[in-house]
């Protein structure tokens, strides 16, 4: 039974020296000993990252639906991704609808109120 006072082993990708850590920060221009400029890296690589997710998620949904038995053959997990993809996306998307109606009636309560009651409640 292990001693839970015992620290976890550290992931591969936590340990700076590990080759595939190397290539993970190469890849994405990542200088571990300037954190500010692995901010702006951080976020170009997110923004890569995202292209590339939408450019898969595009790849296997034409993959589905024009190559079924293709589909089919790939790997489970690779399977097991893009459904979860999907769900996370109409997940997103539901979201994003209900915020922008929040925001839509909002503005339109907001619009029907006079400046004195504007500054009444404070919102001026």
């Amino acid at each position: 039974m292990p001693c839970y006072s015992d620290p976890p082993p550290r992931p591969w990708y936590s340990d700076p020296t590990d080759h595939r850590t190397k290539a993970v920060l190469d890849y994405f221009e990542i200088n571990p000993k300037n954190p500010h400029e692995d901010k702006k890296r951080a976020a170009a690589a997110k923004k890569k990252l995202d292209k590339i997710t939408e450019h898969l998620c595009h790849v296997m949904g034409q993959v589905a639906q024009h190559a079924p038995s293709l589909y089919d053959a790939l790997h489970v997990s690779v399977r097991d991704w893009h459904t979860e993809h999907i769900k996370a996306d109409l997940l997103r998307r539901q979201e994003q609808q209900e915020k922008l109606k929040a925001e839509l009636t909002k503005k339109n309560a907001l619009d029907k109120l006079t400046p004195e009651e504007r500054r009444a409640l404070g919102l001026v």
